[in-house]
């Protein structure tokens, strides 16, 4: 999917008018980054990010992307990248044109899960979140991540989408791409069964 999209621009990143993130991504966040737990090596991935509009357009803004492993390693994109912008507008990218591989490389403690969050921050380091900013407010925020994996370069069995303690008390749940960050066993069941009937 993001394969064509990227053959018929010949571009690695593009930004198209839009709000939705594309229905066969494998998972979703509405909040202030997205998050998923991986082992072994760090999966290819392509990302999709919608941005929404806080005031009368056009607005210019700045951003860079970040990604955060075990809560302390912190990875930057290679550039700030700058945008005008009259509507919603989707920006979807292959990870490997804005962060060097290398730097990916490695980054996994071995077998053991690892937690990886990602998401967009202006150049000034903030969260795009519709939010007041040193009394100021965001001209444009973040209203969805997506993420999907590329399945030929990624094992699955080596990617969730849900907390990897869940994973080791529940070793028969779902395996669902969902955002279910919940403990709670009723909550994770409601969740896993809203999952079941998105992926049909």
């Amino acid at each position: 999917m993001c394969d064509q999209a990227f053959h018929e621009t010949g571009h690695r990143t593009i930004m198209l008018p839009g709000s939705r993130i594309p229905e066969r991504f494998d998972h979703y966040s509405n909040e202030r980054s997205i998050t998923f737990w991986g082992r072994r090596n760090f999966p290819r991935i392509c990302v999709c990010v919608a941005f929404g509009m806080l005031e009368s357009p056009p607005h210019d803004f700045q951003v860079s992307f970040c990604i955060v492993i075990n809560g302390h390693k912190r990875i930057l994109s290679k550039h700030c990248y700058k945008w005008t912008i009259m509507t919603d507008h989707v920006w979807i990218f292959d990870l490997s044109d804005l962060i060097y591989n290398d730097k990916l490389k490695g980054v996994f403690m071995g077998q053991n899960w690892n937690h990886v969050e990602a998401s967009c921050e202006d150049c000034e380091g903030e969260h795009l979140m519709p939010q007041a900013v040193h009394g100021s407010t965001k001209m444009a925020i973040v209203k969805w991540y997506g993420i999907h994996i590329y399945r030929q370069e990624s094992k699955m069995e080596d990617i969730s989408f849900t907390n990897a303690k869940i994973i080791r008390k529940r070793s028969t749940s779902f395996s669902f791409g969902s955002c279910c960050h919940t403990e709670n066993d009723d909550d994770l069941e409601i969740c896993h069964a809203m999952c079941k009937r998105q992926c049909r």
